[in-house]
């Protein structure tokens, strides 16, 4: 038994390399990592599993932080918009726009 192992090991994991080999209890996950197999072209679930793992972390790396994401927004809208009106008391051009200033 233990010698069909290593030889199955050895077919599995190809240049001798022995490593233990792992289970996939879970029926859905089973089917996504088949479906990621085919659809890629990668040949064995170890492949699909570190190719999985590997854009997903540089998906992470790419991510933008929001407070980044919002300070783009803010930059391009006040090129856009320009700046405040100099000499313009905003306060009492808004109430008299919404008829409730004095």
């Amino acid at each position: 038994m233990l010698q069909s192992c290593t030889i199955f090991n050895k077919l599995v994991y190809k240049k001798g390399c022995t490593k233990m080999p792992f289970n996939i209890n879970d029926p859905t996950v089973d089917a996504l990592l088949d479906q990621v197999m085919k659809q890629s072209g990668i040949r064995t679930k170890v492949g699909a599993i570190r190719t999985a793992l590997q854009n997903e972390a540089d998906r992470l790396n790419q991510k933008t932080p929001l407070r980044e994401k919002l300070a783009l927004i803010r930059e391009k809208k006040s090129r856009t918009l320009g700046g405040p009106v100099a000499g313009v008391d905003h306060k009492k051009l808004m109430d008299e726009l919404w008829e409730e200033g004095s």
